[in-house]
């Protein structure tokens, strides 16, 4: 997959598991790689009660069959995030 920067420049995007992790080798750092302190942040970030007490959930972004992943925004940092509800 590719996706395209603001100079047209084109850049190969990878999506894994490997995402910025340090791994053997790691994709290029994109808005989508987390680093890896948005990751210990995440870590550190328990949430307790309902989802929409931390987050306003959005529309669906993506469907599959076993899971939805809905675009949101943290209340705490407004940043935008990716939910992603597993059926049972």
């Amino acid at each position: 997959m590719y996706r395209k920067l603001r100079t047209n420049r084109r850049i190969r995007q990878k999506n894994g598991p490997n995402c910025g992790s340090g791994a053997s080798k790691p994709c290029e750092q994109t808005d989508m790689c987390p680093t890896r302190n948005d990751l210990l942040a995440l870590k550190r970030m328990v949430t307790k009660g309902r989802l929409e007490d931390s987050f306003v959930v959005g529309g669906v972004i993506g469907q599959g069959g076993f899971s939805t992943v809905r675009v949101a925004k943290d209340k705490r940092t407004n940043k935008k995030v990716a939910i992603k509800y597993v059926a049972k």
